[in-house]
């Protein structure tokens, strides 16, 4: 908060509180997943335990992933699993990445994410999509699971409820962890604006978002993010309570790789 007093400039700083909801309602994102459950696909229905080869490369679409690809060619010809989250995956695919895995959550319909499927990639497809997401990956090997949605939730029977943040890259983190990756490897999760530019597709601000001015501590860098990017920063350090032990490596530029970077150095002066 800035503000002047007596002609002197003054700026305050209080902690970031935000919440938020779904685009769209309980009954239907299960109506969703009743319709994506009839498709007889595999689903994710258990933990499993921890991996040895625990590592794995998660790659969103924040803007400075752009500037990562050739480490991110590295890791693949090293062996490691790539995860193209949403958007991630044209553009991995655009530049000679074949990812291992690609994934969704978004229930709109206009959201399918994937302008193609592709073999050699196992789509892991949150049951609450729409049918249009299904559709454009007809044939392709596609496995769902499930993601908490509210309280007390008991559908589908049986299965794993995978909770988490608000966005598609922490339900990445917590979908993974849950199939045994423990070490993870982040692009692409700025949590932040560049410029007028909020993902790599060219996506920046909609009508009525606003940007929040963010800090770390009082002095530090200032990032700018809309309301949804901020609630992923927030939500992103709960994963250190949460999944206590799995490690981040932050790569790139950005609010939730700053964050990365400050926990680390907490943990070394402790």
């Amino acid at each position: 908060a800035k503000h002047f007093k007596r002609g002197v400039f003054l700026m305050s700083f209080l902690p970031l509180k935000i919440t938020g909801q779904c685009v769209l309602s309980d009954e239907t994102l299960f109506a969703h997943m009743d319709a994506a459950i009839a498709r007889g696909y595999p689903q994710v229905t258990q933990a499993l335990p921890p991996r040895e080869d625990s590592k794995i490369v998660l790659v969103a679409s924040a803007p400075s992933v752009k500037g990562q690809l050739e480490l991110i060619k590295k890791m693949k010809a090293d062996g490691l699993p790539i995860v193209a989250i949403k958007g991630a995956h044209d553009w991995l695919i655009d530049n000679g990445v074949m990812p291992d895995y690609a994934l969704a959550i978004d229930p709109q319909e206009h959201r399918t994410a994937f302008q193609r499927g592709w073999w050699g990639v196992r789509y892991m497809i949150a049951s609450q999509c729409h049918a249009s997401m299904f559709d454009n990956l007809d044939g392709f090997d596609v496995t769902l699971w499930h993601a908490y949605i509210k309280k007390g939730q008991d559908r589908p029977k049986n299965c794993m409820l995978i909770g988490g943040g608000t966005t598609s890259g922490l339900r990445a983190i917590s979908l993974f962890y849950v199939l045994g990756w423990r070490n993870f490897e982040l692009f692409g999760f700025d949590s932040c604006n560049e410029g007028d530019q909020l993902r790599l597709n060219g996506d920046g601000l909609k009508d009525g978002d606003k940007l929040i001015e963010v800090r770390i501590e009082p002095q530090g860098e200032a990032y700018f993010c809309n309301a949804a990017m901020a609630l992923q920063a927030e939500h992103f350090q709960t994963y250190y309570d949460y999944l206590p032990d799995a490690t981040f490596t932050g790569h790139g530029h950005g609010l939730i790789q700053a964050i990365i970077k400050k926990r680390n150095q907490n943990v070394f002066e402790l």
